[in-house]
């Protein structure tokens, strides 16, 4: 589902716009605006969502270190937007206290959904496939070496 910014932007504000939240309200509204951001909408639509940093007021952790020490850009495929998104998984799952196997297994496979959205983009088909074999790579090495950032 694609989702024009303002159309992302005017959902989320009204969440932003509540008058003094309860400890319960904010942590429920934290949980449906990183779900939303996190499975819901496009790559391109999260980024713009990540650029303004929305939902910080809430308590959002928006911090990335990009794809840790792996490239960000392996072979020139661009792989940074879906690490961003992934450290938002992390970090907000993590300040939820939402740790555990399951969703650890759903950010990963997210991640892995987002590096080949970023396949799709190359236009030759060997380079596809190139992409995607480095992108199953991230993922096995996510699924492996993430465990140490999460929970």
């Amino acid at each position: 589902m694609h989702l024009s910014i303002l159309t992302v932007l005017g959902i989320v504000s009204g969440v932003v716009a509540l008058p003094a939240l309860t400890q319960e309200e904010k942590l429920a509204a934290q949980i449906k605006n990183t779900d939303e951001y996190l499975f819901n909408l496009a790559l391109d639509d999260f980024l713009a969502v990540a650029n303004v940093q929305e939902g910080k007021a809430l308590g959002l952790n928006w911090f990335t270190n990009g794809c840790s020490s792996a490239p960000n850009t392996p072979f020139n495929f661009v792989f940074l937007p879906a690490c961003i998104r992934n450290d938002f998984g992390y970090h907000n799952y993590i300040a939820q206290k939402r740790c555990g196997a399951v969703n650890k297994k759903r950010i990963d496979k997210n991640f892995k959904k987002d590096l080949y959205t970023q396949c799709v983009m190359e236009k030759e088909e060997i380079r596809r496939e190139a992409c995607e074999s480095v992108a199953n790579v991230y993922y096995a090495s996510i699924r492996v070496f993430g465990k140490s950032h999460f929970c």
